[in-house]
């Protein structure tokens, strides 16, 4: 049961909270309570015990939540960049594959091959790798 009781026309007292150690109905204004519990200094009870709010407010777990979001973001980011320099590089080792081939080196032994450079040379003359891969 939330009891807020108006005083003033310009301000309104919240007395739902008790002291933790004493259990004395602490009466305070709304907006020191908020206050209080946005930045978790210390007020006291009536009796004198020092206390604060502890926990989070629903701002401080939705920003924690956007930078979790961002962080996650932020990762994505960076595994689409690896990926788009992956296949960069993959791109350029197929292309230096075709490349060896058209010019007669085996693939495999990196020899070149008299008989491959000339078949390719004769019957495949427009020939530039474009077929593999």
């Amino acid at each position: 049961m939330s009891t807020t009781l108006s005083i003033l026309r310009s301000e309104s007292f919240d007395a739902n909270t008790y002291c933790y150690k004493c259990g004395v109905v602490v009466v305070m204004p709304e907006v020191y309570k908020k206050k209080r519990i946005e930045d978790h200094e210390t007020w006291f009870c009536l009796n004198g015990h020092r206390q604060y709010f502890t926990g989070k407010t629903e701002a401080q777990k939705l920003q924690e939540r956007l930078e979790a979001k961002q962080r996650e973001l932020d990762s994505e980011v960076a595994r689409r960049v690896r990926t788009e320099k992956s296949v960069i590089a993959l791109k350029g080792q197929v292309t230096r594959t075709k490349n060896r081939v058209a010019a007669g080196v085996c693939p495999c032994c990196n020899r070149s091959f008299v008989g491959l450079g000339r078949h390719m040379a004769t019957k495949h003359p427009d020939w530039k790798g474009q077929d593999i891969g």
